[in-house]
């Protein structure tokens, strides 16, 4: 085993994950911890960014201590984020409140006073976003109205990316990736648009400087290493988003490549060599983990979150089985699902269940449906119904990148919770018709991290050299023939017709409930 060390901590939406790496990709040390996601209102939702510092220094103890590491021998650290989650800290950098998730839709008016202020396309073209309340301009704007004294008294507005780094080195600094998610950031120019600071009225020097993924920030400083255990002096490297480092982290660092994440949400993404722009804007373009490349990305917000709903609502016999036999609760739902045929005997799921501001609508006044429902059909059905309709979600936004970039996508790196089931990676297969790819190591995000880790402290010098030279499939699974030819009917018949029919009841029904 080597002697030499990366780390890699994946901040996510809930749970702190800390990997230590060898210098071949393998992990060797892992610690994680949860923390609590905070819902004040219906529609708001909140994190508290010092809880997050507390399971992450926790994670990082227990990853050091799992394989008895000397931490001398960890020669860099870096930091992958749920993206888009937002908070503002004074000068010391203590937060004045509690972050904004990026699952929060409080934002309403201030996406109307936006678009009320500059053209959705040209918005676009800057940004490689559409109008959208999850980003955190959207929450910054919020605070100037709502919360106008702490919006005075920030001294930076910081992501989880940029509170971690804050807190291991010192430094106020975020990556371009990060920054691109912002929907204030100029993808073309890799930097602040001062167009859109002049026209939202932010102070420029309320936000981080943006530097490229890779680029060494800082060191450990005292306290910190006397809180995680790691050496003062450790290099810090800045990271990357989470879905931009797990493209990094399964090599889909080069053209034609293609990588999905079936994590708390769904995300595909492209490799792209330069910005390219989706007219129907449905496809968005950010900055890659790779410095001066970019993804072409389409996310819903509603991924394994239904699933674990499922389990919650409807797996009590299954949970406390499985904690019997000591499994996975999912595996034993998959099994149940598994003796269903292919079109769950005309059960079809809609996956809009947080009301979610995702592809291919981009509003948060969007709901979850499931039709053709008879009593004929069981808790089982509705299991691999629920699958079914994320993998539609899937093969509607694989259509629509391949629209975009102008070439058929063969093979799907796919990664996150959902990449375990078996059953969903064939489901995923035939829906699509891809190959579907599964590395040797599922913590992608991690590992990208770890990879800008070595980049940053020159331990690596090729980043796409070094990233097909660490990255393995562990197995893939083709698309059955006579399951795609049921799958095709469905999404081409149903499926892709008929939410748009009764989307305006939905919305409706929204608009009853409405957010304030």
């Amino acid at each position: 085993m080597s002697e030499e060390y990366l780390v890699g901590l994946d901040v996510g939406t809930t749970l702190a994950k800390s990997l230590i790496f060898d210098l071949e990709g393998k992990i060797v040390g892992y610690g994680d911890r949860e923390y609590d996601v905070i819902f004040p209102k219906i529609g708001w939702v909140e994190t508290d960014l010092e809880e997050i510092w507390e399971k992450t220094i926790a994670a990082i103890r227990e990853a050091i201590k799992s394989m008895k590491i000397n931490p001398r021998d960890i020669k860099g650290i870096s930091v992958t984020n749920q993206r888009q989650t937002v908070a503002p800290v004074d000068k010391n950098g203590n937060p004045l409140r509690k972050a904004f998730s990026w699952q929060d839709q409080r934002a309403i008016r201030e996406i109307e006073w936006i678009t009320n202020r500059i053209d959705k396309t040209e918005l676009f073209q800057i940004t490689g976003l559409p109008p959208g309340q999850w980003y955190p301009i959207t929450k910054i704007l919020w605070s100037k109205r709502r919360q106008p004294k702490i919006y005075v008294h920030s001294y930076k507005w910081l992501c989880v990316h940029d509170w971690i780094i804050w807190k291991l080195s010192g430094v106020f600094a975020t990556d371009w990736s990060n920054a691109s998610e912002t929907m204030i950031f100029d993808i073309n120019k890799l930097d602040w648009s001062d167009k859109l600071l002049d026209l939202y009225k932010i102070d420029r020097d309320k936000l981080p400087e943006a530097r490229p993924p890779g680029t060494l920030i800082g060191e450990i400083t005292e306290t910190a290493s006397k809180l995680t255990g790691l050496k003062k002096g450790t290099p810090v490297i800045l990271g990357a988003g989470d879905q931009q480092c797990s493209a990094l982290g399964v090599g889909n660092v080069l053209p034609g490549r293609f990588s999905m994440c079936s994590g708390t949400s769904l995300v595909c993404e492209a490799y792209l060599e330069k910005p390219v722009f989706d007219r129907n804007m449905l496809c968005l373009t950010s900055c890659h983990a790779v410095p001066g490349k970019y993804v072409l990305e389409v996310g819903n917000t509603a991924c394994g979150i239904i699933y674990k709903w499922f389990r919650d609502n409807f797996g009590y016999a299954e949970t406390e089985v499985a904690r019997n036999l000591g499994k996975s609760v999912y595996q034993l739902l998959d099994d149940e699902a598994s003796k269903i045929p292919p079109g769950s005997e005309g059960l079809v799921v809609y996956s809009y269940f947080l009301g979610d501001p995702g592809f291919p609508y981009f509003t948060s006044r969007e709901r979850g449906v499931i039709m053709g429902l008879l009593t004929k059909h069981t808790k089982s059905h509705l299991a691999r119904a629920l699958m079914e309709g994320i993998a539609y979600k899937a093969r509607h936004a694989i259509d629509s990148v391949e629209k975009v970039v102008g070439r058929k996508i063969r093979e799907v790196r796919h990664v996150g919770g959902g990449a375990k089931s078996k059953l969903w990676n064939s489901i995923y297969a035939d829906v699509c018709g891809v190959r579907i790819a599964i590395p040797e190591v599922t913590e992608s995000g991690a590992l990208g991290a770890a990879i800008l880790a070595g980049i940053g402290c020159k331990i690596y010098d090729d980043i796409e050299a070094i990233t097909d030279r660490l990255v393995k499939m562990k197995y893939t699974i083709e698309p059955n023939i006579k399951n795609r030819d049921i799958y095709d009917k469905i999404y081409s018949k149903v499926y892709i017709h008929a939410y748009d029919r009764i989307a305006e009841f939905n919305r409706e029904l929204a608009r009853m409930f409405t957010i304030t």
